[in-house]
């Protein structure tokens, strides 16, 4: 393989990585501050795997390139 294709593959990888890092890292926060598992005995608190899920089924999100 082409170690350029290669090496610009790893650097997306990581890049959307970060992404969806930083949205779940938000997410997470926003979450907490709700406290709804707390507040409600019948909810279930799984929010990373309902995030997962949702990026499984929308895809990968779009670059801004600024």
């Amino acid at each position: 393989m082409n170690p350029v294709v290669l090496e610009l593959a790893e650097l997306d990888f990581n890049v959307v990585q970060g992404m969806f890092k930083g949205d779940l890292r938000e997410l997470s926060s926003r979450w907490t501050n709700l406290g709804l598992a707390q507040k409600l005995s019948f909810f279930i608190d799984r929010l990373t795997e309902n995030f997962l899920w949702t990026v499984g089924c929308v895809g990968k999100k779009p670059v801004n390139m600024e």
